[in-house]
């Protein structure tokens, strides 16, 4: 419900802050499974083959969450104030090895980095 005040405004008489209260839970759930997400990324390609080697276990390769973090991240962009969460979305892009930002790098790295030396071969196949 509206009124107007004195000086011609309208205001609310509802109770400020409901929605921006369920805003931020929503947008602190977003972040908790972006951070799960990450950290499971993270040890699925770094720490796994280290802990199955050190205890004898035989290792088989497990992928992770592919780009599930990055996209958490990206909507809790919208639901939490920004200044946050570019200072929790930066770290955790970081070791989501399954994010878009490692996605980008391994392109990049693939393409110009580890580009294997033409031999020729292909013109080969073309003749």
């Amino acid at each position: 419900m509206t009124r107007a005040t004195i000086d011609g405004r309208w205001e609310s008489q509802e109770r400020p802050g409901r929605m921006a209260g369920m805003k931020e839970v929503i947008g602190w759930a977003l972040i908790s499974f972006a951070a799960l997400i990450a950290a499971m990324n993270f040890y699925l390609s770094f720490l796994r083959f280290h802990v199955h080697r050190f205890m004898g276990w035989e290792y088989r390769w497990v992928s992770g969450a592919p780009l599930l973090g990055s996209i958490a991240l990206l909507v809790a962009y919208l639901f939490l104030p920004q200044p946050l969460t570019l200072w929790l979305a930066v770290p955790l892009s970081v070791i989501d090895t399954g994010g878009i930002l490692w996605l980008l790098l391994t392109v990049f790295l693939m393409t110009f980095v580890w580009k294997k030396p033409d031999d020729g071969s292909a013109e080969q196949i073309r003749d």
